[in-house]
């Protein structure tokens, strides 16, 4: 991704004694290239992308923190419902796609959202899940 050709800042910060986690490597790059290209369409002025992963006991939280214009109140009961979308080009697949991922790794998507303040998706999964 062009963070550049955005105004968009990235950061992130990942322990470096990250133990390995048994993931399907392909369908999670696709969940976090989803949350990081929703990160950007939600920052069309510029901001700051922020990447952290943390270790919690027996899990693994990936957080993917955006400045951005925040999700609408009337959306979020929808978010992950497929085919719905506040995107003029939108499929409404990318969020419903990336929680059955997660979902299928018996893990869970959380998130937070403040109008004109941003928005927060946590992926949690667990350290000792065999896909």
């Amino acid at each position: 991704m062009d963070f550049d050709k955005h105004s968009i800042e990235c950061q992130v910060e990942c322990p470096e004694d990250l133990p390995p986690i048994l993931i399907d490597a392909d369908q999670c790059s696709q969940v976090f290239h989803n949350f990081i290209r929703n990160a950007i369409e939600a920052m069309p002025h510029g901001g700051t992308l922020q990447i952290q992963v943390e270790l919690e006991s027996e899990t693994m939280q990936i957080h993917f923190q955006d400045t951005g214009m925040g999700i609408p109140e009337s959306a979020r009961r929808r978010l992950f419902d497929p085919f719905y979308t506040t995107k003029p080009k939108g499929t409404g697949l990318g969020l419903a796609i990336s929680q059955q991922i997660i979902q299928e790794h018996q893990g869970k998507i959380e998130y937070t959202s403040s109008q004109e303040e941003g928005t927060c998706f946590t992926i949690t999964l667990s350290m000792d899940h065999a896909s």
